[in-house]
C-alpha cells in the first residue's frame, strides 16, 4: 500500500517512566486514605479500627526510647488539626516552604527534631482523633512529606 502525501504516521507517544506511575499511584493512594480519614465521621471510627483504646490527652511519644518519635519542644499545647485544616494541607504543593504551612494550618503542637537540624518534623494531633497524629518531614525548611503516627 503507497502512503498518500496526505498521510503521516503518528509518533508513537514516548514510554512512561516507571517510577514516575509507581510515585502517582503513591500519591493517588495516599490521597484516597487520607480524604477517607478526614470524610469518616468520628463515631464510625471504632467500626473500622481495633477496639477502642482509651482516649487522653497526654504529651505525645510512641515510643519513649526512641527520640525521633518525641516531643522535643512543645510549642503550642492547645493545637489540634482539624479536618478543615487537614484538606487545606492535602491541597498544598509539596516543596512548600514551612512557612507557608504554617500560615494554612498553623504552627505545630511540637517539633519532633532537636533544634536547628536541616531536617525536621512536626506533629500535629488530630482534633478528630487524638491517638492518631499527623507529622510533616521538612528538608531545610521546605515540606518534603507527611505521616500518620498512631499512639500504642
Amino acid at each position: 500500500m503507497a502512503h498518500s502525501p496526505l498521510y503521516a504516521p503518528r509518533p508513537h507517544p514516548a514510554p512512561r517512566r516507571r517510577r514516575q506511575t509507581s510515585q502517582r499511584f503513591a500519591w493517588i493512594v495516599s490521597s484516597l486514605a487520607l480524604t477517607a480519614l478526614a470524610i469518616v465521621p468520628r463515631d464510625l471510627l471504632p467500626q473500622f479500627s481495633l477496639p477502642a483504646q482509651q482516649q487522653s490527652a497526654q504529651t505525645w511519644g510512641v515510643n519513649r526510647t526512641d527520640t525521633s518519635q518525641t516531643c522535643q519542644a512543645v510549642l503550642n499545647k492547645e493545637q489540634r488539626l482539624s479536618r478543615g485544616q487537614l484538606t487545606q494541607f492535602l491541597a498544598m504543593a509539596q516543596e512548600s516552604s514551612q512557612a507557608a504551612v504554617h500560615e494554612t494550618i498553623a504552627p505545630p503542637y511540637c517539633t519532633l527534631s532537636k533544634g536547628n537540624q536541616p531536617k525536621q518534623r512536626e506533629a500535629y494531633p488530630l482534633a478528630f482523633d487524638p491517638d492518631t497524629w499527623f507529622v510533616i518531614n521538612y528538608d531545610q525548611g521546605i515540606y518534603k512529606s507527611y505521616d500518620f503516627v498512631f499512639q500504642e
